[in-house]
């Protein structure tokens, strides 16, 4: 399984991630890429399936609870179809000699939510309802009513389809009796991922102003971009054919357009 980590949020206002990297070939969530030399981009829409749970501490104190939340969003894979042509499109004599097709998002990737606590103003012993929302606070989920503090809360688990660009670029390029072919691929959420935590508080609480509240927990912000570890792509064409991309869905049907990505001897 290849599992993104968010590390770190900045503070507000100079947003940035740091790169979490436990073994070399994993996944890494970046505030930027990169670009590598040719990449084409793609937007589509991106099911995604989430699943989250929240713990709170603090409760019956006289400060205010503590949420922290942990979970997964788990990603379909995206492949890319790679056409050679003896010629460029569009020429009278353009003819297909060969297809491959590689990984651009591994399946089973997944974006850990880290376990990381968030205080709240709400004191006493509230209850927690989770609603998943993206980075403009529009719903993506219900609002799920999970337990009160003391309690053992349950968790929240839904499907959401996110705006998203899938992004390519070819890491390299070797001609040989078929032209050997690696890819470098990445995802950009394009309006970010957050949880919309509602505290509740019980009627006994002395202080009614602390009885309730709302936070929104970032797990994925606005233009956030996950990168994955370059991919072999399985087949190819020996000479120097003219190479194409299409991104394939996670059943292998493609969707978008075919971009020119150019000669192997122009990648190598």
């Amino acid at each position: 399984m290849h599992r993104v980590t968010i590390c770190a949020l900045a503070v507000w206002g100079t947003m940035s991630l740091a790169a979490c990297d436990e073994r070399g070939n994993e996944p890494r969530l970046l505030a930027a890429t990169a670009a590598a030399t040719p990449e084409v981009s793609q937007a589509f829409s991106l099911p995604v399936h989430v699943t989250t749970a929240a713990q709170l501490s603090g409760c019956n104190t006289g400060h205010g609870v503590s949420v922290a939340l942990n979970g997964q969003l788990a990603l379909p894979g995206v492949g890319a179809r790679l056409t050679f042509y003896n010629n460029e499109k569009g020429t009278h004599d353009a003819t297909v000699v060969a297809q491959g097709e590689g990984s651009v998002i591994p399946a089973g990737a997944t974006i850990t939510i880290p376990d990381r606590a968030t205080q709240s103003s709400v004191s006493g012993a509230p209850s927690l309802s989770l609603q998943i929302v993206d980075g403009g606070g529009r719903p993506l989920t219900g609002d799920v009513s999970l337990g009160a503090c003391g309690d053992s809360l349950g968790p929240l688990s839904g499907d959401v389809v996110l705006p998203a660009t899938a992004r390519a670029s070819v890491a390299s390029c070797q001609n040989g009796p078929g032209a050997s072919i690696a890819l470098s691929g990445a995802l950009t959420l394009q309006a970010g991922v957050a949880a919309k935590v509602t505290l509740q508080g019980d009627s006994t609480s002395a202080a009614p102003s602390a009885m309730s509240g709302t936070l929104q927990i970032d797990i994925v912000p606005a233009q956030g971009t996950v990168q994955f570890a370059k991919q072999p792509v399985r087949g190819g064409a020996g000479g120097n054919p003219w190479i194409y991309l299409q991104f394939l869905d996670a059943a292998g049907a493609p969707f978008g357009q075919e971009f020119l990505i150019g000669r192997c001897s122009q990648l190598g």
